[in-house]
């Protein structure tokens, strides 16, 4: 993910107001509330409409709304117990989460109503959300001509949008504020018709907007809607110019800083870019058995020219991305910008199931060239310039590693919502040896439509066989459940089932028996488990209290910087608090 797209989904991401439930239920009493919250919003949004059409323009809040057009506060409250009230109303603290409100998205920025209404414009009325509630797992949307959905929470980049925009179509465009005009000229200096000028990254206000690609006319000229500037908030794009057989740029645009109270712009009224000849690649992505793979990413990067400083790595090259291409239903991919002069490349063949992979080109027979940085994948996997000029060139990809593990009940029913806290490592690392590329994620469980509703289930992928923990509370009363596993192709299903659990308290003292504060409490598991995960730490005295600890013989480790590491095996019938003295390390 590029910067200013890691910018945009953390701004997205800050932006969204926390609602959420807190606590178990039953699937039938989640779909019960999610009825009556689905109910609310249609409501809601009948009254906005009825405002709008009685007083010619939206409320500035929901409260607004309140008795004339919705004579039943209650409303605007969500059945679901111990929800989090939003507070972007004034008047009154609502379940559901109103996007024209007048509340300004910044100090001394524009109103959300602004902002949105230019939003608007570029996704359209079907798609662009006026209500939205956080009290369940997936975001619930009404758009503002009332077509309801369902989201991840920064519906920007949702799936369910994509497929929203591919249905609808998008809005017509941003048509007020600043605009860059695009002068796109040939390898001669003439004019370019029919050049494709690809928006992407887009960012106004911290608002997210959608790609679009414009298309230069006949003077080789297309104009770029960047939006109104505004003193606190900022506006970003990536741009790229494509035509089959040449080379555009590719450059990002973005707002410069702020200076006495105003933002610099950083960009420009007019840009005259120059394409250059290209060549026209493409080929094949196939599955394991040979099958066409539709809908894989294929990026290819190009190495410039440079020069080698033998025995070193200082003269190796930054692979620069030239374009990035989908497969069709037939696995095909075509891409039509590559350089001309570019001989060396590496093309990655990406998607969220299948193990990535890197091909790089070299001659036929020959190993390809590998850059500073390896990639985990075979060097041999390497493809001829003739076979990508051919369009011939074949990739085979095989699935990723998926390793899914549940949550549950002592009864076995699935617990969602629950955090899953995951460490892994390379299965093929030696006992002892570092391991650069550890992972650990937090992830919560999930509903799973395709599964029937909800599973509890949190799935991982990873692109080799990993050694992996996952631990989890599967409930408020349960211990501590924890299991270690390789993951590798097929693996089945992991289960973290609630178990009883007993408390484990003591203190650590020195060898002179005063308390000592800040010693990290480690449990590794029951005999011959091997895991290890940080419980709790000593306080001022010296006390530390587990009241998870799993009804089983439990090992834990004390250790403080100064100290020698001390284990401890507590045996299940151990019921007084543990006294535990440390060591000073030898060299202290």
């Amino acid at each position: 993910m590029g910067l200013l797209s890691w910018m945009l989904v953390m701004a997205l991401c800050l932006a969204v107001p926390t609602t959420g439930r807190t606590h178990e239920i039953s699937p039938e009493q989640e779909a019960k509330e999610k009825a009556v919250d689905k109910e609310h919003l249609r409501t809601i949004w009948k009254a906005l409409m009825d405002f709008q059409k009685a007083k010619g323009k939206l409320p500035d809040y929901l409260s607004d709304l309140v008795p004339q057009f919705l004579p039943d506060k209650a409303v605007l409250d969500s059945p679901v117990k111990g929800y989090k009230k939003n507070k972007t109303d004034p008047r009154l603290n609502t379940a559901y989460v109103y996007e024209f409100r007048a509340e300004p998205i910044s100090d001394g920025g524009p109103t959300n109503h602004e902002a949105k209404q230019l939003q608007m414009l570029e996704y359209g009325p079907a798609v662009l959300p006026i209500l939205r509630c956080f009290t369940h797992r997936d975001a619930m949307n009404v758009s503002f001509n009332g077509t309801y959905y369902e989201s991840t929470h920064v519906w920007e980049e949702s799936d369910t949008v994509r497929a929203l925009i591919k249905e609808k179509g998008l809005g017509a465009g941003l048509d007020r504020g600043d605009f860059t005009v695009l002068h796109v000229q040939d390898p001669t200096g003439k004019p370019l018709a029919g050049a494709s000028v690809a928006l992407s990254n887009r960012q106004l206000w911290a608002l997210g907007l959608p790609n679009r690609t414009l298309t230069t006319d006949a003077t080789g000229t297309v104009r770029i809607p960047l939006g109104p500037p505004a003193p606190e908030a900022s506006r970003s794009l990536t741009v790229s110019v494509y035509k089959p057989g040449l080379y555009g740029p590719r450059e990002s645009w973005m707002d410069g800083i702020v200076q006495e109270g105003r933002r610099e712009s950083g960009f420009q009224k007019e840009v005259t870019w120059q394409m250059r000849p290209a060549k026209i690649i493409g080929g094949v992505v196939r599955n394991a058995d040979g099958s066409p793979a539709p809908d894989v990413w294929v990026t290819v990067y190009v190495l410039p020219r440079f020069r080698d400083v033998p025995g070193t790595f200082e003269g190796e090259p930054t692979p620069q991305f030239a374009e990035e291409r989908q497969t069709d239903a037939q696995g095909r991919w075509t891409c039509g910008s590559i350089p001309a002069e570019a001989t060396e490349m590496t093309l990655r063949v990406t998607q969220r199931q299948i193990w990535w992979r890197e091909y790089r080109t070299a001659a036929r027979g020959e190993v390809p060239r590998r850059g500073k940085r390896e990639s985990p994948v075979d060097a041999s996997l390497g493809v001829t310039l003739e076979d990508l000029l051919a369009q011939k060139a074949e990739f085979r990809i095989e699935p990723r590693v998926a390793l899914s593990v549940g949550v549950q009940k002592a009864d076995g029913s699935p617990v969602p919502y629950q955090e899953v806290s995951m460490t892994s490592r390379s299965a093929a690392l030696e006992d002892g040896e570092e391991n650069h590329g550890l992972i650990m994620w937090r992830n919560r469980t999930t509903w799973s439509r395709s599964h029937g509703g909800v599973t509890g289930h949190v799935i991982y992928y990873f692109n080799e066989p990993m050694e992996v923990t996952v631990s989890a509370y599967p409930t408020k009363d349960s211990a501590l459940v924890i299991r270690k596993v390789v993951a590798t192709p097929g693996a089945p299903p992991i289960d973290l089932r609630a178990a009883p659990r007993r408390r484990v308290a003591g203190k650590v003292v020195d060898p002179e028996g005063h308390p000592l504060e800040g010693v990290r409490m480690t449990y590794i598991g029951e005999p011959g488990q091997k895991v290890e995960k940080e419980i709790t730490r000593t306080n001022s005295n010296g006390d530390f209290a587990w009241d998870a600890a799993p009804v089983t013989e439990v090992g834990l480790v004390f250790y403080r910087e100064g100290f020698v590491r001390f284990t401890q095996w507590v045996p299940v019938e151990k019921k007084d608090p543990l006294t535990v003295e440390m060591q000073l390390s030898p060299d202290q």
